[in-house]
């Protein structure tokens, strides 16, 4: 009630939000996001890391001579689940991807590009559109311990994406009005639009946002006009995806009605009243079929036409008749590396992310991977499987020669195995040393080192046995 006044008349600057604020630089708070789309963290972690923070708030005024002492305890009442040693996890991975250092006495947090360990290729590629400098945000501490608590993805991402584009600090006085589209938050935390706008929905239904009438001119320029509210508490029963739940009726709530009595009709048909069968075939249901199956269209994409070569091709022709990719074989080989990379990277819409990828023009985000196995597909498709190749008989088989490695050579040859097939673009090292921290780059090195060496002597024994 009190967003809707504030909404409607003259906005009263307050110098800070109920609960008090954090000021956290918008780099520092998009690169754990960047350490999660590089596979390095789960969402849990991502939880933590704000549980962290407002532990580190609640500290900010001790008493002289009192020093600061953090447990794992604390972390669990912030943000739940079935025990403590999940956090332990969340904390190693989120210390071997440099965001943070947790001890007993401290906490610090990375401030510095330098100090992080994962490469920051996909995090200038999400920040080109900030379309803002690296500068505090006041992230209210009460939508802080709400992430950290448990939310959808999608809604926190939309929480996120507002308070960047909302929320300000300027002359002491705290200001949470401005300019959101659907779309930016979209393109930033790399999700569908369609959650992004179900997320907002959501935020607003819960009294989190307020969306203000504006123009259309507006909207479609900058985006809604939308209010963060400023006295907003965390409804008191929040079920699993942020969505409120109420407790089930008793039983004696229910209303009860009599059963429906029944209807003895006595006086029965004697004669014939059958409808007579058509002339043109037999009596009864005459099942012709399947239906046939719709022609693929950018209007309602599916997974099939994703997976199906000759589909995704008369979508491409779809495509192009609506302008969306021009008629040339460029187009055509980035059209089917989009839905490659659709596939393999989208985990609940793949459709809604291809389609993205399309209408946004945004295929800068395909990697080399997705070409080249794009390339693969449209030469199996037109030219068919390749024939095996014919023995040679006049030459004697040469004996396949087998090499013992250690345990550190094999555990280090399966992890690049996994990282090409699951196309993760950061060093494979650290998806290693996300699972087993005692690992070093010297211990890395030896291990590639003597792979390498394995390699050279076989191909010297092979080319001399030829």
């Amino acid at each position: 009630m009190d967003c809707m006044i504030a909404a409607a008349g003259e906005r009263q600057r307050l110098r800070k939000p109920a609960g008090g604020f954090l000021f956290v630089r918008a780099y520092e708070l998009l690169w754990v996001y960047a350490a999660f789309r590089a596979n390095l963290l789960r969402w849990r972690d991502i939880r933590v890391w704000f549980a962290c923070r407002e532990a580190v708030a609640r500290r900010q005024r001790l008493p002289k001579g009192q020093s600061a002492s953090y447990r794992v305890e604390e972390l669990h009442g912030l943000v739940g689940g079935v025990g403590g040693e999940h956090l332990k996890t969340s904390l190693r991975r989120l210390e071997a991807a440099g965001l943070l250092q947790f001890s007993e006495h401290a906490i610090t947090f990375a401030t510095s590009a330098d100090e992080l360990r994962f490469e920051l290729a996909g995090f200038w590629t999400m920040v080109q559109d900030l379309g803002q400098k690296n500068r505090m945000v006041p992230i209210p501490r009460r939508s802080v311990r709400f992430i950290a608590g448990g939310l959808r993805k999608s809604v926190a991402c939309t929480a996120l994406g507002h308070v960047l584009r909302c929320c300000y600090f300027r002359d002491g006085e705290y200001t949470s009005e401005g300019s959101c589209s659907a779309s930016w938050v979209a393109t930033l935390f790399g999700l569908d639009e369609r959650s992004v706008k179900t997320g907002r929905k959501h935020l607003a239904n819960i009294g989190w946002l307020t969306v203000v009438d504006s123009d259309g001119w507006h909207r479609q320029r900058h985006g809604a006009r939308v209010v963060v509210n400023r006295v907003w508490s965390r409804p008191v029963t929040v079920g699993e995806g942020g969505s409120e739940t109420k407790p089930p009726p008793r039983i004696e709530d229910l209303p009860t009605k009599p059963p429906p009595l029944l209807i003895l009709n006595s006086e029965l048909l004697t004669e014939s009243k059958n409808q007579k069968p058509a002339s043109s075939g037999p009596t009864g249901v005459c099942n012709k079929g399947e239906e046939p199956k719709k022609a693929p269209s950018m209007v309602h994409v599916v997974r099939e036409d994703l997976t199906d070569t000759a589909r995704t091709l008369e979508l491409f022709e779809d495509a192009a008749k609506r302008g969306l990719v021009k008629a040339s074989e460029g187009d055509r080989l980035k059209f089917v590396a989009a839905a490659d990379r659709a596939i393999s990277v989208g985990t609940s819409n793949p459709p809604g992310l291809f389609a993205r990828i399309v209408r946004g023009k945004l295929f800068h985000h395909l990697t080399n991977e997705d070409e080249d196995a794009a390339t693969r597909r449209l030469k199996r498709h037109f030219y068919g499987e390749r024939p095996p190749k014919r023995e040679n008989t006049g030459f004697t088989q040469v004996m396949p020669v087998r090499w013992e490695f250690s345990q550190d050579a094999k555990l280090v040859l399966a992890v690049k195995r996994v990282a090409s097939q699951h196309r993760i673009s950061c060093d494979p090292f650290y998806v290693l040393r996300r699972e087993y921290p005692d690992w070093t780059r010297e211990r890395w090195a030896s291990a590639e080192a003597e792979l390498s060496e394995s390699r050279m002597t076989f191909s010297r024994v092979a080319t001399c046995e030829s």
